[in-house]
């Protein structure tokens, strides 16, 4: 890919501070425009770049063309500016009750995310009861394969009895335990190394297998021409 040419100075259709998402050798990743109009040494004389992001990661990149084939404003999912307010599960289980009127309840985030796998994720059983009942769907993974099963199991700050509860339920919503993440240490079977430890670390953290489940239960823009700087 030749470096693009075009007038420096011309209008760009994102300001600084705006949340993109960047296309890179890794996928799409978020980030936030830092600059516009960037260069550095080695780029070719008169060549700047409409824009330099810092993605969420820290590193710094430059978009080469303002297409929206390499860099694209993020669009928040329905429900995850309420999963940024510290309110409680109590609290967001209600207020994801109201936002969810006109959208998917199964709307995924950049990540493939759903609103019930963050719940899972977080450990706000409350609002993953809400959404089960409103229909979302249990077994959908995110990019990494993780489905909410995964996620509860995984949760954080959680108490053994919260875990089998939570575990329970997604089961009952036909929540599909075979299905596994796409981690590369893992192989199909299950017989990997690593589910194993996992598995048996959940175990050892629960006191009743959830819904008559034995451990071990399910564990749970670089392009050419967009370059790190």
């Amino acid at each position: 890919m030749g470096w693009p040419t075009g007038g420096k100075g011309r209008p760009l259709r994102f300001p600084i501070g705006t949340q993109v998402l960047c296309q890179t050798g890794e996928g799409w990743q978020l980030g936030t425009i830092v600059d516009h109009w960037y260069t550095q040494k080695g780029f070719p004389a008169g060549f700047f770049a409409p824009y330099q992001v810092r993605l969420d990661s820290g590193t710094l990149i430059f978009v080469p063309e303002d297409i929206p084939e390499l860099c694209r404003e993020r669009v928040l999912a329905w429900w995850e500016k309420a999963f940024k307010v510290d309110a409680g599960d109590a609290a967001l289980a209600a207020e994801v009750r109201d936002a969810v009127a006109g959208h998917s309840v199964d709307e995924p985030n950049c990540h493939g995310t759903t609103a019930l796998a963050e719940s899972a994720r977080s450990g706000f059983y409350d609002t993953m009861r809400v959404l089960l009942d409103l229909g979302a769907n249990a077994s959908t993974p995110d990019k990494k394969g993780n489905t909410p099963l995964h996620l509860a199991i995984a949760a954080k700050g959680t108490s053994p009895e919260q875990v089998s509860s939570a575990v329970k339920a997604l089961l009952e919503a036909r929540a599909d335990p075979n299905l596994q993440d796409r981690d590369p240490e893992k192989d199909p079977d299950f017989s990997s190394r690593s589910f194993k430890e996992s598995s048996r670390s959940t175990a050892r953290r629960c006191t009743t297998a959830p819904h008559g489940v034995t451990p071990p239960w399910p564990s749970c823009c670089w392009r050419p021409g967009l370059t790190r700087t």
